[in-house]
């Protein structure tokens, strides 16, 4: 599988297109839990967000991109030892498109050479589509409390058989 999409490092650039999808999609704010925003999402408050959550939570966020255009954001949370979670959003326009798995495929491989050994997330069960993600790459998967953790050993982790990034 040849990816199509990138990561990038965010910047003020990135940052306006992240908050410019969040300002009106709706239908992504739906699925994050997000409620409408009453005034506008300025885009270097949102980098500082950014910066100061990464910064509490070891982590490391990147753009998803395609053909040059901001569509999403990813990020590598929660870094411990030698494991991490994983958590994503894309625009709602480019769903079902098979970015997110390119994306998520890239953080594993990124993932695995910064030595980390098991991933993880918290899925809500009716989010099918991440749900099928992680089950594609052989994630084990446990409800607690009403939400899916699902978890991957790297070593059990194939990467497709093509991916540029």
């Amino acid at each position: 599988m040849q990816s199509v999409i990138k990561l990038g490092e965010i910047n003020i650039r990135s940052s306006a297109s992240l908050a410019e999808l969040l300002m009106h999609d709706d239908i992504l704010n739906e699925q994050l839990g997000n409620v409408h925003h009453e005034r506008p999402i300025i885009p270097k408050d949102l980098l500082h967000n950014l910066e100061a959550w990464q910064k509490k939570t070891n982590s490391q966020s990147y753009v998803i991109t395609l053909g040059g255009k901001h569509i999403g954001l990813i990020s590598l949370s929660h870094q411990c030892g030698q494991s991490a979670k994983i958590g994503y959003w894309i625009a709602s326009t480019q769903w079902h498109k098979s970015y997110a798995s390119q994306a998520f495929n890239l953080m594993l491989s990124l993932a695995i050479k910064r030595g980390l050994t098991t991933v993880s997330s918290t899925i809500d069960p009716k989010n099918i589509a991440s749900i099928k993600i992680w089950r594609k790459v052989g994630s084990k998967f446990k409800n607690v409390d009403g939400r899916l953790i699902a978890q991957l050993k790297l070593a059990d982790y194939h990467a497709p058989l093509k991916i540029d990034s």
